[in-house]
């Protein structure tokens, strides 16, 4: 997102409860030549000072923290498929994902941030 919104976005990203890096979801951003191995998981409470335009929903689980939110933002919810527990495809389903995550953030910043085609 903040790729494509470069100098006409600011991206916060957040979820219900802090992480860790996924890096089989690192090693498929790589090949797409996005490194995200320095980004930190953040809860939606170390955010909440912050008022979005936008929120992006991702998982039906985040779908419960809405009310958590400040100001009036635009609300959208689309969820991406979740990571499969057989280690035979994550490989394959991590690249799916990324271009899947590329397309819809290619096409967010196109319609509601500014023309990029």
């Amino acid at each position: 997102m903040s790729y494509y919104g470069k100098g006409a976005i600011e991206v916060k990203s957040a979820g219900i409860s802090k992480g860790s890096l996924d890096w089989e979801a690192a090693n498929a951003m790589m090949e797409a030549v996005i490194d995200i191995t320095k980004y930190t998981s953040k809860s939606i409470d170390e955010i909440k000072d912050f008022t979005p335009d936008f929120v992006i929903i991702l998982s039906a689980e985040a779908e419960q923290a809405k009310g958590m939110l400040t100001g009036n933002p635009l609300i959208i919810v689309h969820h991406f498929p979740i990571t499969p527990a057989e280690p035979t495809v994550s490989e394959a389903f991590y690249r799916a994902l990324c271009n899947e995550m590329e397309n819809f953030c290619f096409d967010f910043v196109n319609e509601h941030i500014k023309k990029l085609i």
